[in-house]
């Protein structure tokens, strides 16, 4: 991590000392009479031509255009590497975390404006054992993709690790989270999965409480979670 944060760093750095270069470029060249400035620039080197000298300076100012472009998308692609995770996709848990935190944080006092989901595939050992790993991380990818067709465009999915996982729903209360988590456990429980067949997960719901600590944010609705286990699995309950 020391040595990817390093890597940003730097990545970060030559972006913008490329970009501040060519706006001073064209800063100057703008200060200047530019076609003025090349004449007499010419007539002090005999052994180039203007022309000569236009395209050296266009063709130098395309080349770090596109370097600083280059270099920027690297930058985006290893700032989304970052916080995906590697094996479904979704936001990973370092991510999610800070998400939750800047959502509790952008509440106002008693105001539940945002809700989370936890859940997690019930009985999930028994899977990997009789089916394999791989099959167990095949189940994750189809589940997943079962509960993205439920959730809507402002929830994120996160893995909160191993098979248990974390919706973050923005401007919801604990009511319409616990709708949603039921119309996720039902399209669950109706999948087919391949290799496996049925699948049931348990889910705990609770809203998002202002000047609350991440950790017990995610105690509660883990409290919830368990609470489902106990009372059979395959249900939704609120902590």
């Amino acid at each position: 991590m020391k040595n990817f944060t390093s890597y940003n760093r730097q990545a970060l750095i030559d972006a913008v000392v490329l970009l501040v270069a060519v706006a001073l470029t064209g800063a100057l060249l703008h200060g200047l009479d530019a076609t003025e400035a090349l004449y007499e620039y010419s007539r002090s080197h005999e052994g180039y031509e203007l022309d000569e000298i236009i395209l050296t300076v266009a063709v130098s100012s395309i080349y770090l255009s596109v370097y600083t472009l280059r270099r920027l998308r690297n930058l985006q692609a290893l700032l989304v590497a970052a916080s995906t995770d590697p094996l479904i996709g979704i936001t990973n848990r370092r991510r999610g975390s800070d998400l939750i935190a800047a959502l509790v944080q952008g509440q106002g006092p008693n105001n539940e404006l945002a809700s989370i989901i936890m859940f997690d595939v019930d009985d999930f050992k028994r899977i990997n054992d009789d089916y394999g790993h791989d099959t167990g991380d095949e189940v994750l990818t189809e589940l997943i993709e079962v509960v993205q067709e439920e959730t809507r465009r402002m929830d994120i999915v996160i893995r909160w690790g191993g098979e248990e996982f974390i919706i973050l729903c923005p401007r919801t209360h604990a009511d319409e989270a616990c709708q949603l988590a039921e119309r996720i456990r039902i399209a669950v429980e109706r999948h087919r999965f391949r290799d496996v067949g049925q699948v049931t997960a348990s889910f705990g719901v609770t809203a998002l409480a202002p000047n609350e600590n991440l950790r017990s944010q995610v105690v509660r609705a883990d409290r919830g979670l368990y609470e489902s286990k106990r009372l059979g699995k395959n249900r939704v309950t609120m902590a």
